[in-house]
Protein backbone atom coordinates (compact mmCIF):
# COMPACT_ATOMS: atom_id res chain seq x y z
CA UNK A 1 0.00 0.00 0.00
CA UNK A 2 2.98 2.33 0.17
CA UNK A 3 3.10 2.54 -3.75
CA UNK A 4 -0.09 3.47 -4.18
CA UNK A 5 0.03 6.26 -1.39
CA UNK A 6 3.49 7.66 -3.35
CA UNK A 7 2.13 7.65 -6.83
CA UNK A 8 -1.47 8.46 -6.69
CA UNK A 9 -3.81 7.20 -9.62
CA UNK A 10 -5.47 9.43 -12.14
CA UNK A 11 -8.55 10.25 -12.66
CA UNK A 12 -8.01 8.42 -16.26
CA UNK A 13 -6.66 5.62 -14.50
CA UNK A 14 -8.80 4.83 -12.25
CA UNK A 15 -12.06 5.01 -14.92
CA UNK A 16 -10.08 2.61 -17.29
CA UNK A 17 -10.16 0.22 -14.41
CA UNK A 18 -13.95 0.83 -13.84
CA UNK A 19 -14.67 0.35 -17.38
CA UNK A 20 -12.36 -2.80 -17.30
CA UNK A 21 -13.86 -4.08 -14.75
CA UNK A 22 -17.36 -3.47 -16.00
CA UNK A 23 -16.35 -5.55 -19.43
CA UNK A 24 -14.95 -8.33 -17.32
CA UNK A 25 -18.92 -8.44 -15.08
CA UNK A 26 -20.29 -7.71 -18.31
CA UNK A 27 -18.52 -10.86 -19.84
CA UNK A 28 -19.22 -12.31 -16.29
CA UNK A 29 -22.81 -12.54 -16.49
CA UNK A 30 -22.83 -13.01 -20.49
CA UNK A 31 -21.21 -16.34 -19.81
CA UNK A 32 -23.57 -17.16 -16.45
CA UNK A 33 -26.61 -16.50 -18.99
CA UNK A 34 -24.87 -19.12 -21.69
CA UNK A 35 -24.35 -21.91 -19.16
CA UNK A 36 -27.81 -21.15 -17.97
CA UNK A 37 -28.96 -21.50 -21.66
CA UNK A 38 -26.65 -24.28 -22.05
CA UNK A 39 -28.00 -26.15 -19.07
CA UNK A 40 -31.60 -25.37 -19.59
CA UNK A 41 -30.96 -26.77 -23.38
CA UNK A 42 -28.94 -29.98 -22.02
CA UNK A 43 -32.47 -30.52 -19.53
CA UNK A 44 -35.13 -30.09 -21.94
CA UNK A 45 -32.92 -32.48 -24.38
CA UNK A 46 -33.21 -35.16 -21.68
CA UNK A 47 -36.65 -34.54 -20.96
CA UNK A 48 -37.35 -35.27 -24.91
CA UNK A 49 -35.21 -38.16 -24.50
CA UNK A 50 -37.01 -39.71 -22.03
CA UNK A 51 -39.99 -39.19 -23.53
CA UNK A 52 -39.27 -40.42 -26.40
CA UNK A 53 -37.47 -43.82 -24.99
CA UNK A 54 -40.47 -44.03 -23.32
CA UNK A 55 -42.70 -44.07 -25.89
CA UNK A 56 -40.16 -46.78 -27.76
CA UNK A 57 -40.24 -48.74 -24.64
CA UNK A 58 -44.23 -49.08 -24.84
CA UNK A 59 -44.24 -49.65 -28.31
CA UNK A 60 -41.84 -52.31 -27.91
CA UNK A 61 -44.03 -54.10 -24.79
CA UNK A 62 -46.77 -53.78 -26.92
CA UNK A 63 -45.20 -55.66 -29.85
CA UNK A 64 -44.24 -58.42 -27.72
CA UNK A 65 -47.62 -58.71 -25.94
CA UNK A 66 -49.35 -59.22 -29.39
CA UNK A 67 -46.02 -61.62 -30.46
CA UNK A 68 -46.90 -63.89 -27.37
CA UNK A 69 -50.56 -63.53 -27.69
CA UNK A 70 -50.41 -64.66 -32.13
CA UNK A 71 -48.06 -67.55 -31.21
CA UNK A 72 -50.61 -68.64 -28.12
CA UNK A 73 -53.49 -68.41 -30.89
CA UNK A 74 -51.62 -70.26 -32.91
CA UNK A 75 -50.75 -73.01 -30.78
CA UNK A 76 -53.98 -73.36 -29.22
CA UNK A 77 -55.70 -73.75 -32.92
CA UNK A 78 -52.90 -76.65 -33.94
CA UNK A 79 -53.89 -78.33 -30.34
CA UNK A 80 -57.14 -77.68 -31.58
CA UNK A 81 -56.56 -79.13 -35.11
CA UNK A 82 -54.70 -82.63 -33.47
CA UNK A 83 -57.69 -83.06 -31.06
CA UNK A 84 -60.34 -82.83 -33.51
CA UNK A 85 -58.12 -85.03 -35.97
CA UNK A 86 -57.81 -87.92 -33.04
CA UNK A 87 -61.35 -87.30 -31.97
CA UNK A 88 -62.45 -87.98 -35.46
CA UNK A 89 -60.19 -91.31 -35.55
CA UNK A 90 -61.65 -92.28 -32.50
CA UNK A 91 -65.20 -92.10 -34.01
CA UNK A 92 -63.96 -94.27 -37.00
CA UNK A 93 -62.90 -97.06 -34.58
CA UNK A 94 -58.93 -95.98 -36.32
CA UNK A 95 -57.37 -96.83 -32.82
CA UNK A 96 -54.22 -97.86 -34.13
CA UNK A 97 -53.86 -94.82 -35.79
CA UNK A 98 -54.81 -92.51 -32.54
CA UNK A 99 -52.30 -94.56 -30.86
CA UNK A 100 -49.49 -93.86 -33.24
CA UNK A 101 -50.09 -90.24 -33.95
CA UNK A 102 -49.72 -89.92 -29.76
CA UNK A 103 -46.42 -91.86 -30.03
CA UNK A 104 -45.57 -89.37 -32.54
CA UNK A 105 -46.49 -86.36 -30.56
CA UNK A 106 -44.52 -87.58 -27.56
CA UNK A 107 -41.64 -87.96 -29.68
CA UNK A 108 -41.21 -84.97 -31.38
CA UNK A 109 -42.47 -82.56 -27.92
CA UNK A 110 -39.51 -84.17 -25.78
CA UNK A 111 -37.28 -83.54 -28.73
CA UNK A 112 -38.60 -80.35 -29.07
CA UNK A 113 -38.09 -80.47 -25.09
CA UNK A 114 -34.50 -81.86 -25.22
CA UNK A 115 -33.24 -79.51 -27.92
CA UNK A 116 -34.76 -76.27 -26.60
CA UNK A 117 -32.70 -77.25 -23.13
CA UNK A 118 -29.80 -77.37 -24.84
CA UNK A 119 -30.37 -74.21 -26.44
CA UNK A 120 -31.16 -72.79 -23.38
CA UNK A 121 -27.92 -73.92 -21.46
CA UNK A 122 -25.21 -72.89 -24.30
CA UNK A 123 -26.89 -69.41 -24.74
CA UNK A 124 -26.56 -69.20 -20.83
CA UNK A 125 -23.24 -71.14 -20.14
CA UNK A 126 -23.18 -69.94 -16.00
CA UNK A 127 -26.32 -72.37 -15.67
CA UNK A 128 -23.78 -75.10 -16.83
CA UNK A 129 -21.36 -74.37 -14.56
CA UNK A 130 -23.97 -74.03 -11.38
CA UNK A 131 -25.43 -77.31 -12.05
CA UNK A 132 -21.94 -79.34 -11.53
Amino acid sequence: MSNTSNHPLSETTINQMIKTQEKEIEARIQEIEFRKQSEQNNYEYGKQALAANERDRESQRNHTTKSLINSYIFYGIIVFLILVFLSLCIFLNKDQLVSECIKAILYIGTGGLGGFGLAKMKKDPSSIQQNK
